[in-house]
């Protein structure tokens, strides 16, 4: 049980998300919730139009695995898709390399790409957001 407690209060104080350890007959698991709530205070909302344009929504586009991002194919490549880039349903946006191990990351909606959230060759966690894709409603 001291084991857990260390562990725990080593991992508090990071960005860690998830953790699994097993050594021997011992193994351990913890995984942080790690949505947060944004607050702003602005002004009070205005009227809102007669004939509103259809609806658009931001989805994420998230690592798939803990590891570093690439936004290219190789190091004297451009990138695959930079802000304002139309992209389809599961198009191949970026790659993160662990170990050697390559995993592709793709679009999970068809949209623009609004926002590009994390740079080429940066460290990512699971789950970390990587851009931000506006599609139509």
């Amino acid at each position: 049980m001291s084991d857990v407690k260390e562990i725990l209060k080593v991992i508090k104080d990071t960005d860690i998300a998830e953790i699994r350890v097993e050594s021997g007959s011992f193994k351990f698991a913890a995984k942080r919730d790690v949505s947060s709530v944004v607050v702003s205070a602005g002004a009070p909302p205005a009227a809102a139009p007669e004939a509103a344009p259809p609806a658009k929504k931001r989805m994420p586009i998230k690592s798939p695995m803990v590891g570093t991002f690439f936004n290219a194919p190789a190091p004297d490549r451009p990138p695959l898709v930079i802000r304002g880039n139309h992209v389809e349903y599961s198009q191949k946006v970026g790659v993160v390399e662990a170990m050697k191990i390559f995993k592709d990351v793709v679009s999970p909606v068809k949209g623009v790409i609004v926002e590009v959230l994390v740079e080429n060759n940066t460290p990512v966690e699971y789950g970390k957001e990587l851009f931000l894709v506006e599609t139509e409603e």
